[in-house]
């Protein structure tokens, strides 16, 4: 039986990641609709910005792709991830504590082997009392992202801020809400990609993602590493993406 949902899973994952592919390279294409932004050498000017995409272009389609193939996977497999997430950090952090306080307790730190390739058992115990401590002061309450009422809508709303940072990566434009009249070929390209990807993502959450990426500290012009951060790369396994 266990086999058997296995292979499921498996060929579900399969499935996904074939459709991540043939949906990004669809959506590279609506981008590259766009005209890209031409990045500046450091020492002009107008300021060191460079343009991670005209220089690696073939970059757009695997951000798009690890971003939908991501996407796909929390909806299959994240409605409980926040709360098992939550659940091993305080299990971590009572495991920590115990193990600590046993060898601390027997003391058979004492009569180990005088051995020169022996691991410094001190440090390592000062370095697990230090976790230990930090693990205590920053709770998984407060370090982890706060449950979500709505999972689904927190999901869709963090997928388009990623795609928001493909394309505006990609031009190096501020894009917009349409506040007046016509709205600006840069948030047209978003909103065909996330509705290529996710047809259900209604304009509503669009416009919460704009409006949250802007309080982050993101800059299409900035440097890639700083947006990285600004919107928490890479929230879907918990870790940023290192280039």
């Amino acid at each position: 039986m266990a086999s058997s949902k296995m292979a499921k899973n498996d060929t579900a994952a399969s499935d996904d990641a074939e459709r991540a592919t043939l949906l990004a390279e669809r959506c590279v294409a609506l981008l590259k609709a766009l005209p890209v932004g031409r990045g500046r050498e450091p020492g002009d000017g107008d300021g060191p910005w460079i343009n991670w995409y005209e220089k690696h272009q073939g970059e757009v389609l695997a951000d798009l792709e690890i971003f939908i193939k991501a996407y796909f996977s929390w909806q299959r497999h994240a409605p409980d991830l926040q709360s098992r997430w939550r659940k091993d950090f305080d299990d971590m952090h009572k495991a920590a504590v115990k193990f600590a306080a046993s060898i601390r307790r027997l003391g058979v730190r004492n009569s180990l082997p005088h051995d020169d390739n022996r691991p410094d058992l001190e440090a390592m115990l000062a370095n697990l009392e230090s976790m230990i401590m930090w693990m205590g002061n920053n709770p998984s309450k407060h370090l982890l992202p706060p449950l979500s009422r709505d999972p689904n809508k927190h999901r869709s709303r963090s997928f388009v801020e990623w795609v928001i940072f493909v394309v505006a990566g990609y031009t190096g434009e501020t894009i917009k809400q349409d506040t007046k009249g016509t709205p600006t070929a840069e948030l047209e390209v978003l909103k065909e990609i996330v509705a290529m990807v996710d047809p259900t993502i209604g304009e509503g959450t669009i416009t919460e993602a704009l409006k949250h990426i802007r309080k982050t500290g993101f800059d299409p012009r900035g440097s890639r590493r700083a947006n990285e951060l600004a919107i928490g790369f890479f929230p879907a396994y918990g870790a940023a993406v290192v280039r």
